[in-house]
């Protein structure tokens, strides 16, 4: 019984196995060839916006009490002053005090609508590395050909592009076929509760988005062993987080460690 039981595994591997093979050598990838864009031109006054918003120290801490509102809504009149189309045209509401969700209402209400997220917040920097930077990590500065500070990647980065993107647009006299909400949280590195309470609003007004686009990896080139090209790190899964200490000799920085399945680690530096 055993002596069947085996030969019949066996069997099936060596059928799988040779479907395998066969697919391999006939079938064509499905994967859609896109020609790549160029990137569009930045332009001064988004580099200026950009490096603007990194000068608000808009810091989650792990005490709560140190949270600084006027930084935040600092932030917010920027925006204001920086966006003018956009705020003229989509409707603002402020959700759990500091997270900022808008809307921008498309051409046909039956079609479902998207939601594009960043958030506000950078991580502090950690007491006794100050003199570790070696550029004020509020100033967005520019050097050797980069911007220096908090928020560069991670995530003011994603905000501030979705904003240009979407200002440029309106411009233009562009609306969506569909509605778009952006949502700004205000406390993604300490939990999100913002988004979890914008994720809760939508939820009851029955809102059911056609996808969610948040912020995922980078585009890097040359960090993955036997590819030389760029490559975006795309983040599918949901994640959970931890923040964990590092100790560079010259710069200062942190990891963030996204566990997922199958476990993916991002090793983030800024300096």
């Amino acid at each position: 019984m055993i002596k069947k039981l085996f030969l019949y595994v066996l069997l099936a591997v060596v059928l799988l196995s040779a479907v395998l093979v066969i697919n391999t050598f006939t079938k064509t990838s499905a994967q859609m060839r896109v020609e790549a864009k160029p990137a569009p031109e930045i332009t001064a006054s988004a580099l200026q916006h950009f490096k603007e918003a990194l000068t608000f120290k808009t810091i989650s801490h792990g005490d709560r009490n140190q949270f600084d509102s006027a930084q935040f809504l600092g932030f917010r009149n920027f925006l204001e002053r920086a966006y003018p189309n956009f705020h003229a045209k989509t409707t603002r509401e402020i959700v759990n005090g500091y997270t900022l969700l808008y809307t921008w209402k498309g051409k046909n209400p039956a079609l479902k609508p998207i939601v594009l997220m960043a958030h506000q917040d950078v991580v502090p920097i950690e007491e006794g590395t100050e003199s570790l930077w070696t550029v004020d990590p509020f100033a967005g500065e520019i050097r050797d050909g980069f911007i220096w500070g908090r928020g560069t990647t991670d995530d003011k980065i994603n905000l501030i592009s979705l904003l240009e993107a979407a200002e440029k647009l309106m411009q233009n006299n562009f609306q969506p076929e569909q509605t778009i909400y952006f949502s700004f949280g205000h406390d993604e590195e300490v939990g999100g509760s913002g988004a979890i309470a914008v994720a809760a609003l939508l939820k009851e007004r029955g809102v059911e988005a056609e996808f969610v686009m948040d912020e995922g990896g980078i585009i890097t080139s040359n960090q993955i062993p036997g590819i030389t090209k760029p490559v975006a790190l795309w983040v599918l899964p949901k994640k959970d987080s931890c923040l964990s200490d590092c100790r560079w000799k010259r710069q200062a920085g942190t990891v963030l460690c996204q566990h997922q399945k199958p476990p993916l680690i991002f090793l983030q530096t800024q300096s």
